[in-house]
């Protein structure tokens, strides 16, 4: 495993959910997750989405395991 937050993040995701994926997915995994961050932040930074009430609410903290 890397020192890179969306590996790691990637990581805590599956064994948090119990997936079973090979390096290929694994990789593929972190780097949507790498992808997704910078238009989550651009997102964030539009002043019209800013104060919007959000559609969906999604949980920033890593899932450990143990939070199911």
């Amino acid at each position: 495993m890397s020192d890179h937050p969306s590996e790691a993040y990637a990581e805590a995701v599956i064994a948090g959910h119990g997936l079973s994926m090979d390096a290929a997915d694994r990789a593929r995994l972190a780097g949507t997750i790498a992808a997704f961050r910078p238009l989550a932040e651009m997102l964030h930074a539009t002043p019209a989405a800013r104060y919007a009430v959000p559609a969906i609410a999604l949980d920033p903290r890593v899932p450990t395991g143990g939070d199911r």
